[in-house]
């Protein structure tokens, strides 16, 4: 991938658009001190690709208890460019399409807080001045006071954590530095993703959304977390990131697409919604289907 400005300026021409999902259970992957004390005993999950668990934890409201039950949670996530002047239009979409978690990136919102965009929807921000990056996450009413905590790493990561039932799900939105930037901020955005995943709970749900900046190419080449349905040629960047992915044993669910998603630039959302279903079953082998909308890669920013 090549920049076509300074580090941190936009290269209009190619964003990718990423979506990783912890694959199976995550016993064997990378552990660190700040990890949960208060995890419960490794039971196994089979077939781990994402859900939000039925039920009731303590820190679930009843509107999300009873949507989980009837309802397919939709997660998505665009490189939006700017969000200024586009919210409420945003949030029509965004109820249209009957999604619950929109990760975006590149607000260039230099705010860390929450606020009402519309239509239920409230947009979680995490900023700094002067950014040319920022990072956020949409939650639907749905979801909105489900939220158990949120956490603001810097202004290119993010995270916050819904409260399911015997689980807590943890939605990242994550902007890498392109292909321009130096060694030194992708090694310091890196090992802070890393960081950051790897304190999560073994029993802890994880998405990974967002702008990474790399090519994973088009095939395995002995990558378990790659479906073999990318495309184009790998590069550094891309490399990288199947490495992360490969030591958390996530999936990156881009590469289970067979085909490309066309983006609507006035809506920045997909025109069709080739979704792709992961169904997951706990150790008491109910089911929870979680439906994830992969968006394209290339987006008109001309407004």
């Amino acid at each position: 991938m090549q920049a076509t400005g300074p580090c941190d300026r936009p290269a209009y021409g190619d964003h990718i658009t990423w979506l990783m999902v912890l694959h199976v259970s995550r016993d064997n992957a990378t552990a660190s001190a700040g990890a949960d004390a208060h995890s419960q005993s490794s039971a196994s999950v089979r077939s781990m690709r994402g859900s939000l668990m039925r039920g009731g934890h303590r820190g679930a409201t009843v509107l999300a208890q009873k949507s989980r039950n009837v309802g397919k949670t939709r997660v998505t996530t665009l490189n939006v460019g700017t969000l200024s002047g586009r919210s409420f239009e945003l949030a029509e979409a965004l109820e249209r399409r009957k999604v619950d978690f929109y990760a975006v990136q590149e607000t260039r919102w230099s705010c860390s807080k929450s606020r009402d965009i519309g239509r239920g929807f409230k947009a979680v921000l995490c900023g700094s001045p002067r950014t040319t990056s920022g990072v956020g996450i949409i939650v639907s009413e749905r979801f909105r006071d489900a939220i158990a905590s949120v956490e603001r790493f810097s202004d290119r990561l993010m995270k916050i954590v819904v409260a399911a039932e015997r689980r807590m799900y943890h939605l990242f939105s994550a902007s890498a530095p392109q292909a321009g930037c130096s060694k030194r901020d992708k090694d310091e955005f890196w090992s802070l993703v890393d960081q950051k995943t790897a304190e999560v709970s073994s029993l802890g749900i994880i998405t990974v959304a967002g702008d990474l900046n790399g090519h994973a190419g088009a095939r395995k080449a002995g990558y378990c977390c790659h479906g073999g349905f990318g495309y184009g040629s790998r590069n550094v960047d891309g490399e990288r990131i199947l490495e992360y992915a490969e030591s958390h044993d996530f999936t990156i669910v881009n590469t289970e697409l067979r085909k490309p998603l066309l983006i609507d630039s006035r809506t920045m959302l997909p025109l069709c919604l080739a979704a792709l279903q992961m169904v997951v079953r706990d150790a008491s082998n109910d089911k929870s289907v979680l439906t994830w909308l992969i968006e394209a890669a290339e987006i008109d920013k001309s407004r």
